[in-house]
């Protein structure tokens, strides 16, 4: 781990403990340091090897990291997803989908008021978490498309893709061969749809950056430093498709990157880290302008194509914490946690 990720944790560690410290009569917010344990592991060889286990930013239980336990409903969502959130990873005090759950909770419906500049209407929206869509063919690929959070509200959908630290990490997910070759994609994208997203692939890859494998080029890189641009092309071929298959059913329908940010950028004392998240922010917003920029097509197939209103948004965490009106005093005062 990086100074600079480290330096942040602690500070949203110590958030944390203040938040929490108003909820607990006695002690302090368990992490899974404070109980230090040893593992034994036995290699191939049959020898065996002790290692301490002592992570000082993942909470002791799931239910340490979450503003409520999961009512039947929700706890569902998370087993049926692919992602395998409800083991180590929701536990990390910088998981995006602890933060998304922290923020939607155990509400069947929520109200969003304000987000009418990031193309969302006001009104009141089912929640679903880990929501699967289908980028390709199901028959050729068993990957799904994972959504943090999928509002709907009649006609309108919002599909939101979280993220917490992931983009502190410079960018190297790759693109599959797959998603440049139509006989993948499932028959509603096949054809014209195909030849846009063709398109925005092409101005994704970085035409230096193919990865070999076996003598073929199996996978692409791309020339985007930071955003995960392959994320959100995976992400817009999942909602069309969505919305293809139920065609005249969607109206309207963004795509909203909800990114956690820190919001008192002179909350980090040391210079130097402060420095190097502005750049890393920077590089960020960047990257999704250019992003936003490029989708004017897919736009337009959306519209042409399918009748649907096609955007794609970006917002900091704690508007979107704001932009939902039914939290209660309480709730608030917990998602505090995440206002640095």
């Amino acid at each position: 781990m990086s100074n600079f990720e480290e330096t942040i944790l602690v500070l949203l560690k110590d958030k944390l403990k203040a938040v929490k410290r108003n909820q607990i009569v006695t002690g302090e917010i368990p992490f899974e340091c404070d109980f230090p344990q040893t593992i034994k592991n036995i290699n191939k060889k049959g020898e065996i090897k002790h290692k301490d286990r002592s992570h000082d930013f993942y909470l002791y239980s799931l239910a340490d990291n979450l503003i409520k336990p999961m009512d039947k409903r929700v706890y569902g969502m998370y087993c049926n997803g692919s992602g395998n959130e409800l083991e180590s990873k929701m536990r990390a005090l910088r998981s995006s989908s602890a933060m998304t759950y922290n923020l939607f909770g155990n509400h069947e419906t929520v109200t969003l008021n304000g987000l009418s500049s990031k193309s969302i209407a006001d009104g009141k929206y089912t929640v679903e978490f880990e929501k699967q869509l289908f980028t390709l063919d199901e028959s050729k690929t068993s990957a799904p498309a994972n959504l943090d959070a999928f509002l709907t509200n009649g006609d309108t959908v919002v599909a939101c893709e979280m993220k917490m630290m992931e983009w502190f990490s410079t960018n190297n997910s790759n693109l599959k061969k797959a998603y440049i070759n139509e006989n993948y994609y499932k028959t509603c994208s096949q054809g014209n749809a195909f030849n846009v997203f063709f398109e925005l692939a092409s101005h994704l890859i970085d035409k230096n950056g193919q990865i070999v494998i076996n003598d073929s080029i199996e996978e692409y890189k791309t020339f985007f430093n930071r955003y995960d641009c392959f994320q959100m092309f995976k992400h817009t071929l999942a909602c069309y498709n969505y919305c293809a298959e139920n065609k005249g059913e969607i109206k309207n329908l963004t795509l909203l990157n909800c990114v956690w940010e820190i919001k008192n950028i002179n909350s980090i004392e040391d210079v130097k880290i402060r420095d190097k998240y502005k750049k890393i922010s920077t590089e960020e917003r960047q990257g999704f302008d250019l992003f936003k920029n490029l989708l004017r097509p897919i736009k337009n197939l959306f519209k042409n194509e399918l009748g649907v209103e096609f955007n794609v948004e970006y917002i900091p965490y704690y508007d979107m914490i704001n932009s939902v009106a039914n939290l209660s005093n309480d709730e608030k005062a917990y998602l505090d946690r995440y206002i640095i």
